[in-house]
């Protein structure tokens, strides 16, 4: 078992990956050995010079903070790849094979799997802990192999556990089952898609909005006291959210293209998922909530879901053309900007509002289907 998962993992992450570790490996010890160095060198010193950042590694704890640092993305990126061929069809093999081995014969596999994996880390270790015992560094020499074991042996238990959980069985635990008897409208359905399938998308994008409009606030809400610093930041709040919009478009495409052929009205359609980013964006509504009065807020509030409305309508104008999409949305940002710094708001929302229903209406039938 041991050489198939060797041969299937370590050989198919070299084969992928191969490009990349040449280039790494081989400029680094290329820079290492064959460095030139700005004006002369004592002889006595030359090899001294050339192994610097291999001495800086096992000498300074900073350099090795660094180190650690690569070595553990080295193994989050080792630990993504294997993940995702686990769950290909062609190694469903895996779950009636390798699981049929005690737990400790499991984790030898994986651990000389990984170690594989990590043969590129060991050598380069090995290497500067022989440097370092050669000049008098002992300690962090050894913290490096003994933090590459924790390293391996995380990964190893990982892999463990990925193969012995029952993947529908878990997510019925810990999503399914608690909203299956939730009553689930139509308007909600990429709520709970979200919440199920695009939680890493949902969070990064909250994580940029809130950082973007916090930093926005504090840097430029002291500097005029209409509306236009509010303005840009709901402009970026929604741009932000940019891609959910296309995510809600994707899904559309995929789960629900019967959708148009229902008894539902094309306002209807047109207006019930804005219930369902009601909830996406309560966060942000919160926040402004929480920031400006009540007035200002509801100006902004009705701003934001103009603004909403027009972006997600240019979905159906670019279809699964993600290329496309970010474009339009680009000039349109920069178009609603310019709206704002003349104090056109008023005047263009009306034409925003209609922009975006014309294209809704002449394009929500024709529905691109995701491949």
């Amino acid at each position: 078992m041991t050489k198939v998962l060797l041969k299937i993992f370590a050989g198919g992450f070299y084969q992928m990956h191969a490009g990349l570790l040449v280039f790494l490996f081989g400029t680094f010890i290329s820079y290492c050995f064959f460095i030139n160095t700005l004006g002369s060198v004592p002889v006595w010193a030359f090899t001294r010079w050339n192994l610097i950042i291999t001495l800086s590694l096992v000498s300074s704890p900073v350099i090795l903070g660094f180190y650690a640092l690569i070595c553990l993305a080295y193994t989050l990126k080792s630990s993504q790849y294997i993940s995702n061929q686990i769950r290909q069809q062609d190694k469903l093999f895996l779950f009636y094979s390798v699981i049929a081995l005690p737990l400790r014969s499991q984790f030898i596999t994986w651990f000389v799997v990984q170690f594989h994996i990590f043969l590129p880390l060991w050598i380069y270790t090995c290497f500067a802990a022989v440097i370092g015992f050669i000049f008098g560094y002992q300690l962090l020499p050894c913290c490096i192999f003994i933090y590459l074991i924790l390293l391996q042996s995380l990964s190893a238990l990982y892999y463990i556990w990925l193969l012995n959980r029952l993947q529908d069985k878990v997510k019925l635990i810990y999503f399914n089952r608690f909203i299956q008897t939730w009553k689930k409208p139509l308007f909600s359905l990429f709520s709970y898609y979200t919440f199920d399938q695009l939680k890493l998308t949902y969070l990064v994008t909250k994580l940029l909005s809130f950082f973007l409009a916090t930093g926005m606030y504090a840097l430029l809400s002291s500097l005029r006291t209409d509306l236009l610093i509010p303005g840009c930041i709901v402009l970026t709040i929604v741009t932000t959210h940019s891609v959910l919009f296309y995510q809600e478009y994707r899904f559309n495409a995929t789960y629900l293209s019967f959708v148009p052929n229902l008894p539902y009205s094309r306002f209807r359609l047109f207006n019930g998922f804005m219930l369902n980013y009601l909830i996406l964006i309560l966060p942000e509504i919160l926040w402004l909530f929480s920031t400006y009065t009540l007035v200002q807020t509801a100006v902004l509030l009705l701003t934001g879901f103009i603004m909403l409305i027009f972006f997600r309508s240019l979905t159906y104008l670019t279809g699964i053309n993600m290329k496309q999409y970010l474009f339009y949305i680009f000039i349109s940002f920069n178009i609603m900007f310019l709206i704002l710094l003349y104090q056109l708001l008023w005047f263009a929302l009306p034409l925003i509002t209609l922009a975006a229903w014309f294209i809704f209406i002449r394009n929500h039938l024709h529905i691109t289907a995701v491949p």
